[in-house]
């Protein structure tokens, strides 16, 4: 499609020069049908082809980029984050259940690694606020590393 419309405007960029430069008199005419002639048949060409019997839709837009590898890999990374924040909400959750904390007194945060297509947890941060400083820390990892694998770094926060 875009060589066609290249063709196509090379066409008229060239036909409109010999239009201007043509002679006056009984010549321009003729210019100007030939000239004429030849921008129709570039713009006649698509409708042969599409009336061919070996027509093929893809032929039209190709070398065109149509973004889908693009909207692919940004779709899959956003479902990645989705599924990251899912798991960082229901482990703070499960976490306040099983040591009967506060809501909203622990927060999870996961790292993770997209290696071949494969997503794996690489380390997780439990943040502790300050109704929630008297948990266990021990108890904690151990909760952490049985659901994700990984070691987890404990942070406090107090205001």
């Amino acid at each position: 499609m875009k060589e066609y419309l290249l063709t196509l405007l090379a066409v008229c960029i060239v036909t409109g020069i010999v239009r201007v430069m043509a002679f006056d008199g009984a010549l321009a005419g003729y210019v100007q049908t030939v000239c004429a002639v030849c921008v129709l048949t570039c713009m006649i060409i698509p409708v042969f082809k599409l009336l061919s019997d070996d027509f093929d839709i893809g032929d039209i837009f190709e070398g065109v980029d149509t973004g889908q590898e693009q909207y692919g890999d940004i779709f899959s990374s956003y479902l990645l984050e989705q599924d990251v924040m899912s798991a960082q909400i229901s482990l703070s959750r499960m976490l306040e259940n099983e040591l009967s904390l506060k809501e909203g007194s622990v927060d999870v945060e996961l790292s993770v690694i997209n290696e071949g297509g494969q997503t794996s947890i690489c380390g997780a941060v439990v943040t502790l606020y300050a109704d929630a400083v008297m948990a266990d820390p021990k108890l904690l990892k151990e909760y952490i590393m049985q659901y994700t694998g990984v070691e987890c770094e404990i942070v406090y926060k107090l205001m």
